[in-house]
């Protein structure tokens, strides 16, 4: 996709997808913290939900940058 475009689309591509990115870590990040004090307030076992937000959290976080590591060395 990136091939077909220009460097000004290409590089307003990138951003735009950079920015996705950071937004989604701090609305899981958000969604995580939530999630625990619900948890904490209300008595309420949230484990499994607490788990899965981490793991999509290690796997949004980290995925992206052994990518970047593995393309840009």
């Amino acid at each position: 996709v990136l091939d077909i475009k220009d460097e000004g689309e290409r590089h307003i591509t990138l951003l735009s997808m950079y920015k996705i990115y950071q937004f989604n870590l701090v609305g899981l990040f958000l969604c995580i913290t939530v999630v625990f004090l619900f948890s904490l307030s209300q008595g309420n076992n949230q484990s499994f939900s607490l788990l899965i937000l981490t793991l999509l959290f290690i796997y949004n976080a980290f995925g992206y940058l052994f990518k970047v590591r593995r393309h840009y060395k």
